[in-house]
């Protein structure tokens, strides 16, 4: 959590590492699972902002995320199968056969 809170405070000045080390004193810091939150909707605070309007937004950045993830799988698979279907690809390497990288035709 300390390193995602790091993270999420990066370029926003020096004084980070300290909001970070005065966890206990909530009157100036922020908590790890606030600033993880915040960098995780892209929102800069989330006081201003309802409970339903934050569970929307999480929703919506988890939605994309998936959506996203399914996308670059769907393409692997894609590559993957393109791969295999070829002579000399992924499943003749997989099986040892690398005799015929070596040979001069």
């Amino acid at each position: 959590m300390i390193l995602l809170g790091i993270q999420a405070g990066r370029g926003k000045g020096k004084d980070t590492l300290q909001y970070l080390n005065d966890i206990k004193n909530p009157k100036g810091s922020l908590p790890l699972c606030h600033i993880f939150l915040c960098r995780l909707i892209q929102k800069d605070s989330i006081k201003e902002i309802s409970d339903d309007e934050l569970t929307s937004y999480v929703k919506e950045a988890l939605t994309l995320r998936q959506s996203s993830t399914m996308e670059l799988l769907k393409l692997l698979k894609d590559i993957i199968d393109d791969q295999m279907e070829r002579p000399g690809g992924i499943a003749q390497i997989s099986h040892g056969d690398l005799s015929a990288k070596g040979k001069k035709i």
